[in-house]
């Protein structure tokens, strides 16, 4: 179900969801965009990740070939929170605390144990920083989940992306910047190399598929 009328959305806590699309479509609109960019970009920097001998301990076959279920329900949580938290500090903050009742209401999904298990631990953890001070368990370095440590450079990108809208000239050396800075920080190094790596892709990818140049055409 998709659904822009708040008034027929009605608590999760209550219902129960056959598949994972059906709390998907709670979403609103804008942040399913935003969630399709993300899947684009993680999927993208995996392609890279899987040529680097840097990552071949990290993620497991199963996980390459679904990497899009795997990225693209990490907000799912959003689908929960309730409307009055929306634009305020607290939402997302909310949106990870609900990620995996989020899961746990599904009925059904096509996909193995495995990638579901990746897809929440996505959603749970995409929050937690490098260094330690994320949340919502404060986890550090290696101990966050690998796909988790994608997702989290993937959504800051996209974030900074409306921000500095590529079509101001200083658009893409200041997002780049700014995730940079963040490298041992919010990010893990090796990953905040592969995006900088990808950055170009990630222009033409956004560009060719018109997906959500909306918000920054009404900036």
């Amino acid at each position: 179900m998709i659904t822009e009328d708040k008034s027929k959305v009605k608590s999760g806590k209550i219902y129960e969801y056959l598949t994972l699309d059906a709390v998907y479509g709670l979403i609103p609109i804008k942040l399913r965009l935003h969630m399709q960019r993300v899947v684009s970009y993680c999927e993208i920097m995996t392609q890279y990740i899987e040529r680097d001998i840097r990552f071949l301990k990290s993620i497991d076959r199963e996980f390459y070939q679904h990497t899009h279920e795997v990225f693209r329900y990490h907000d799912l949580g959003y689908a929960f929170v309730p409307w009055e938290l929306y634009g305020t500090d607290e939402e997302i903050r909310e949106h990870v605390d609900l990620a995996k009742e989020a899961f746990e209401r599904v009925i059904y999904h096509d996909f193995s144990d495995f990638v579901y298990k990746k897809a929440m631990e996505c959603a749970i953890y995409h929050h937690e920083n490098y260094d330690g001070s994320g949340y919502p368990k404060g986890l550090k370095g290696e101990s966050i989940p690998f796909a988790a440590r994608i997702c989290a450079v993937a959504d800051s990108y996209d974030h900074l992306v409306i921000k500095y809208p590529y079509g101001r000239n200083e658009g893409n050396s200041e997002i780049i910047k700014k995730i940079a800075e963040e490298s041992g920080k919010q990010f893990q190094p090796e990953l905040v190399e592969v995006l900088i790596n990808c950055a170009g892709k990630f222009r033409k990818q956004d560009w060719h598929n018109g997906l959500c140049r909306q918000e920054v055409l009404q900036k």
